[in-house]
């Protein structure tokens, strides 16, 4: 009998801890979030300009001390998680230019430091985010004017812009993607595409191959140019490589960076073509390719985007265009046919 009683009691006493339990387990999961857990406020301090001491990664390669933008901020309170930052360079005209989402990755010291913020904010702590210049806006007509970052979510972000004086951050947008090659013609203008003859030269600096810089790779040069009208854009310029066989061995989606003089000239693709203004163009020649049974026997470059598209062929006295395969052929051709589109040389 007492054995009984004792079990009953037991497991009375039993059931009211798991129902405790089961008690304190819902109150967790339906509690709002406490201060703790909930966002900090962050405060810019400052923007500044200086130098990179060490290589930055942009722009589909590495720069040796690039300039770079230095935005200092600090937290109210601790924070662990990933800090909502979102940044972006404009032109004299209020166009995104390029778009950070987050922390860009530097390389600040020659192997030895990199850039990337702490997955744990203290409390009055200062903290660095550097944003490179991209070599794309760092000069000529299309470099960039203003810069605009947001620390935060939302509606409780904190903003800063450089250069500070006159500017209005709400003038600025970041919610779209950065506009990647548009051309800068007058309105109603036709759209035309000119591209000159590829030539095959021994570079003198660095090309950005396999993930790396690398000196005395031949590249394959050539220019084009735009006549648009101003909703064109989304421009690409592609170049495939063949075997004697007409086998397609190679395709390169966009020109790598070119190094043209140590440290201060880089060559990549511009965020505007301006109207009637050549570029060069460079692709560089794995040389796993120029020796050998897997030696190129042809390479074709196209430019354009979605309206039309216009192609060369290297070497031009070798080999017919129209016998090569490639996914642009039948765009290429279109435009081709209609003749006022495209001009090559």
């Amino acid at each position: 009998m007492q054995t009984r009683l004792f079990s009953t009691k037991l497991a009375t006493v039993h059931n009211s801890i798991q129902g405790f339990v089961a008690v304190v387990v819902a109150l967790v999961l339906l509690a709002p979030k406490d201060a703790q857990a909930a966002d900090p406020e962050y405060t810019i301090r400052g923007i500044s300009r200086t130098t990179a001491q060490g290589w930055v990664s942009i722009d589909g390669g590495w720069v040796d001390r690039a300039e770079i933008l230095k935005v200092r901020f600090s937290v109210d309170r601790d924070h662990e998680g990933t800090v909502p930052l979102v940044a972006g360079f404009f032109d004299s005209e209020k166009r995104l230019l390029k778009k950070f989402k987050g922390a860009p990755h530097l390389q600040m010291r020659s192997g030895t430091e990199y850039q990337d913020l702490p997955s744990k904010l203290e409390a009055g702590r200062i903290y660095d985010v550097n944003f490179p210049v991209a070599p794309s806006i760092a000069s000529g007509s299309m470099r960039w004017s203003d810069f605009l970052v947001m620390l935060g979510k939302e509606d409780a972000a904190a903003h800063a812009t450089y250069p500070k004086s006159g500017l209005d951050w709400e003038e600025y947008s970041l919610k779209g993607e950065e506009i990647k090659h548009a051309g800068t013609a007058a309105e109603g203008e036709a759209l035309k595409l000119e591209f000159s003859g590829i030539n095959r030269q021994k570079h003198a600096n660095s090309v950005w191959l396999d993930n790396e810089w690398k000196r005395g790779v031949n590249v394959l040069k050539s220019k084009i140019r735009i006549h648009s009208g101003a909703a064109a854009g989304g421009f690409f310029v592609c170049a495939y490589f063949f075997d004697k066989e007409g086998n397609q061995i190679l395709a390169t989606k966009s020109p790598p960076q070119i190094e043209l003089r140590r440290g201060s000239e880089y060559v990549t693709l511009p965020p505007f073509w301006e109207n009637g203004k050549p570029y060069e163009v460079y692709f560089p020649i794995p040389p796993a390719l120029e020796t050998g049974s897997g030696r190129y026997q042809d390479v074709v470059i196209v430019f354009g985007n979605k309206e039309a598209a216009v192609a060369g062929v290297f070497p031009t006295s070798r080999t017919d265009i129209a016998t090569l395969d490639f996914p642009e052929k039948a765009l290429v051709a279109q435009t081709a046919a209609a003749g006022d589109l495209a001009v090559t040389e």
